[in-house]
């Protein structure tokens, strides 16, 4: 192991007991399945929560109604990993190919849910998050899973000598052949609920492991314009594009609903561009650009703008006119961004109509950030994927460690593919760890 980490325990809390097959630290969706494989290849399994309650994040997936994955024939390649490397570009792939779509609904049929497909989105038939938490707890008691809540780990040590792990909570040391480590990352978790114990990524950067800085994802753009308060709750279908300031190079494209408050836009056409403001606060700002008419040409509109002035009278409030191709607060907004007065001049007809055509089909806004972690749904960054196994989720560098779901620089799109991304790779560690924990002979009782 790197960095002389794999040493013994020197001190231990609490008595010495008889170490579990699998500890499994954190009970979201890839640890609550991890554990569900582990039992099921015989192996006596408990799960640390640092929370009083299991699922916290599961809960809120879909605004909650739970997207837990989706139908997309070519899901596995919609995953991505900040340092763009082959390797870790595959893992998604070669983790999905074992466990995928459909062995993620079949096992959520074994356990006693229905889902339903809603444009290739799928969902618990009770439209309920809580619903898809309640069959894996059920399952996981059938299976004799101990869970132990408000748990917060402290340290984490491995014996090479004993080949086993040592789990440390402020009250209790928990000895384990294998540790499933399904944390989560820093998304959602807000500054009061930090935890007092240590950071899922200091653990593996302190066992030998490399971890990319995390950047929150799959979150709202801030924009610095002051007149974006003239915006504020408006929404508008567009089509918008995200490109760097200073080259021009265009990062991605996406449509669909826009939501607009005094200082960010948000939606997902949003969240799913704000993956590539990775490093923001380093590089030069970027531009949002916004088509708000995809389908039409420049020239479309400007027609119908000049057929709409043929008839205005003088002084007719131009925001009041554009009104009628977009929300109020955002035409109020598209008349600032002109630079006009807001009153028509019929002898500035054609000047005013090739100005809010242009604004219609390229609204430029600087981006100069994101929302912090705590508004954010992902997280970027985290563990190299190319120092696990895609077989089995292990470690190739701590014997035993398992690395599941966000902790791992993988990533996906809004719409169930994170969700999927847990499960499997949830699945993936727990069976491997399960079947890997009975290879070595118990310790006597």
């Amino acid at each position: 192991m790197k960095n002389n980490t794999a040493e013994k325990l020197s001190a231990r809390t609490g008595p010495v007991q008889q170490p579990d097959d699998v500890l499994v630290i954190g009970a979201g969706a890839s640890g609550l399945t991890a554990a569900i494989a582990a039992a099921r290849e015989g192996a006596r399994v408990r799960v640390l929560e640092r929370n009083s309650r299991p699922g916290r994040k599961l809960l809120l997936t879909g605004n909650g109604r739970c997207n837990m994955t989706n139908m997309d024939p070519v899901l596995p390649s919609a995953y991505h990993s900040v340092r763009q490397k082959a390797e870790a570009a595959d893992l998604p792939k070669q983790v999905l190919a074992v466990f995928g779509v459909s062995d993620t609904l079949r096992f959520f049929e074994e356990i006693g849910l229905m889902t339903q497909e809603r444009d290739g989105y799928v969902y618990p038939r009770s439209g309920q998050a809580q619903s898809v938490l309640n069959v894996l707890l059920a399952e996981l008691e059938k299976l004799h899973v101990k869970m132990k809540y408000q748990a917060e780990v402290t340290g984490l040590d491995y014996d090479p000598d004993e080949g086993l792990w040592t789990v440390r909570t402020d009250g209790w040391a928990y000895p384990a052949r294998q540790v499933i480590l399904a944390c989560g990352s820093r998304a959602g978790l807000a500054e009061s609920e930090k935890s007092r114990g240590a950071d899922a990524w200091e653990l593996v950067k302190h066992l030998g492991h490399t971890v990319t800085e995390p950047w929150p994802a799959l979150t709202a753009m801030h924009c610095p314009d002051p007149d974006l308060k003239l915006c504020e709750g408006a929404r508008t279908k567009a089509g918008v594009t995200l490109s760097d300031a200073g080259s021009g190079a265009v990062a991605g494209r996406e449509e669909g609903e826009l939501q607009w408050t005094a200082s960010e836009v948000s939606g997902i056409p949003v969240f799913q561009l704000s993956r590539f403001t990775y490093g923001l606060s380093v590089k030069k700002p970027m531009l949002l650009m916004v088509d708000f008419y995809p389908e039409y040409s420049e020239e479309f509109l400007k027609a119908r703008l000049m057929g709409l002035f043929s008839s205005c009278r003088e002084k007719e409030s131009l925001s009041r006119l554009m009104e009628g191709f977009v929300h109020a607060r955002l035409a109020a907004f598209l008349v600032k961004k002109a630079g006009l007065r807001d009153g028509f001049r019929p002898e500035k007809a054609e000047e005013t109509a090739a100005v809010f055509a242009s604004l219609l089909k390229r609204l430029e806004l600087t981006v100069d950030g994101v929302r912090d972690f705590s508004r954010a749904q992902i997280c970027l960054g985290g563990v190299s994927p190319e120092e696990v196994s895609a077989v089995t989720m292990e470690s190739r560098i701590c014997p035993g460690l398992y690395l599941t779901g966000e902790l791992l620089d993988i990533d996906g799109p809004c719409g169930g593919y994170n969700l999927q991304w847990a499960f499997s790779s949830g699945m993936t560690a727990g069976r491997a760890a399960g079947k890997k924990s009975r290879e070595k002979p118990k310790t006597a009782e």
